[in-house]
């Protein structure tokens, strides 16, 4: 500005006086950015709706600094930069003060380049050495005024012992913010189920009778950080035979336990004793906490066994059967009543005094589709009480069971879990025919969303060349441009 202030103020002005060049400039600048962060929008699902914000945030403001650039910097730079009487030669200003230091490191480094160039080259091998053992997480966790907790029992579980559970765990909550001089806005707990969905990565739980999800609203959102390890480190202290976790959260696609591997398989028994293997090498790994399956333990089932001769002899189908059966011990949905925004269902089922034996199980009466006769159950089926899982999960159609477990307070899952790689890959190597492996929760998630940001780089980067040789007029000058951009990254 200087320069042009010596050679004219017309020359200055010249930048915001040619509105022709002024849209010109701007209108190139708008086509280059929108060119370079549009492929950004390619990226799919809740990533891709996490990142939406960032190429059109980073289009505006270059577009505006453009703009800026060339009206408000030239007009207030002829207002406030006026020109000196005695203005310096370039001679004089490269032989005093800071100009001389700036014009002898200039010569120096340009008399010794192959020199300079070897330096930072080396520098940049050595940054990028440092920088192979950064943390990777997949998306870091803001503050948040929200935090939950969410609370399993067994699955055998009646809803108020749920209920219980809920509400000493609420008591240790607002007792351990009080001591530690924090302030609770809200506590909002949903037993049997979980609430609505009131965050994006939210994945509400269906309704079961052992689970409940607690809602934690704090007054700054700097206590969430603060009491997070805590809450956690009581609840787990204090409430024996449930498990508790004490969660932020997420700000990316919901992904839950951040580290989950899956086994999927036919047989329950191979699968059950795999997961056993992967669970103790999960705990054996430093850094673990709260290791554990999605199954949960074996419970106490009594499995009805139809003879389907002497049922169809008596013209009962099986459907019939288990109707009976279900209906007399967890009862059958019949109506629903409105009570305002609640919905009340209506199950007719056996009394309480009527089904507290096993023998009042045989003693209930099938009716006959094909007439008003009834049989009583026993004379049609049998029952045989086994162990087994009470919850069997599936994933894309096959019997699966997911390992899970959080990280330790202080680490990634991504720590954990790369030490623990060794053993898996080994435990994976050995899996049973039929039967097979896969990492799901962060780790998936992270290589997933990495796969597609860098197809979408690569089409970015080369958007960006392009715009730079129509600007150039030169094919080989964006190298150039290129060429500085590794040294940026690690602030040479």
């Amino acid at each position: 500005i200087k320069r042009d202030l010596a050679a004219g103020r017309p020359r200055l002005m010249a930048a915001w006086q040619g509105p022709t060049k002024l849209a010109r400039a701007i209108l190139f600048a708008t086509i280059t950015n929108i060119v370079a962060y549009l492929p950004f929008l390619l990226v799919t699902g809740d990533n891709g709706r996490f990142l939406y914000a960032l190429p059109v945030v980073m289009t505006c403001s270059l577009v505006a600094s453009r703009i800026v650039s060339m009206t408000f910097v030239p007009m207030f730079g002829y207002y406030l930069l006026r020109e000196k009487k005695t203005e310096l030669t370039l001679a004089e200003r490269r032989s005093r003060g800071f100009g001389a230091f700036y014009y002898r490191t200039g010569q120096w480094a340009i008399a010794h380049r192959w020199a300079v160039l070897g330096t930072f080259m080396l520098g940049l091998v050595v940054v990028g050495w440092l920088s192979a053992g950064l943390k990777q997480q997949f998306f870091p966790y803001e503050r948040q005024y929200l935090s939950f907790v969410e609370v399993w029992l067994p699955q055998n579980s009646s809803i108020s012992a749920t209920a219980g559970v809920t509400r000493r765990a609420e008591e240790i909550i607002r007792k351990v913010a009080e001591e530690n001089g924090r302030d609770l806005r809200s506590i909002t707990s949903w037993v049997g189920g979980g609430g609505p969905r009131y965050w994006i990565s939210s994945s509400p739980e269906p309704r079961q009778p052992n689970y409940a999800h607690i809602l934690v609203q704090v007054k700054h959102n700097v206590d969430t950080d603060y009491l997070l390890p805590k809450w956690q480190q009581t609840l787990t202290a204090n409430i024996p035979g449930a498990t508790l976790d004490v969660r932020r959260l997420e700000t990316s696609a919901p992904i839950g336990i951040p580290i989950q591997i899956r086994l999927s398989g036919d047989d329950l028994k191979a699968l059950r004793q795999q997961a056993a293997k992967l669970e103790q090498t999960l705990r054996d790994t430093p850094g673990s906490a709260r290791v554990r399956n999605d199954w949960g333990e074996d419970i106490l089932t009594a499995a009805l066994k139809i003879d389907e001769d002497r049922a169809s002899l008596a013209g009962i189908s099986p459907a019939a059967v288990a109707a009976a059966a279900t209906g007399g011990l967890d009862g059958l949905t019949v109506a629903s009543l409105r009570d305002q925004d609640r919905e009340i269902p209506v199950v007719f089922r056996m009394r309480m005094e009527d089904r507290a034996l096993a023998s009042d199980i045989a003693s209930l009466y099938v009716w006959s589709q094909q007439g008003r006769s009834r049989v009583p159950l026993a004379q049609v089926a049998t029952l045989d009480y086994v162990m087994q899982p009470g919850r069997i999960g599936r994933h894309q159609q096959f019997r699966t069971i997911t390992v899970q477990c959080f990280p330790a307070q202080g680490l990634l899952a991504s720590e954990v879990l790369m030490q623990a790689m060794p053993k898996i890959e080994q435990l994976k190597a050995d899996l049973p025919a039929g039967m097979r492996m896969e990492i799901a929760g962060e780790y998936k998630e992270q290589v997933k969303g990495f796969r597609e940001l860098a197809l979408v780089m690569i089409v970015s980067v080369l958007a960006t060349y392009f715009a730079l040789v129509i600007q150039f007029r030169h094919a080989v000058k964006p190298f150039i441009v290129f060429a500085a951009i590794p040294f940026g990254i690690i602030g040479e």
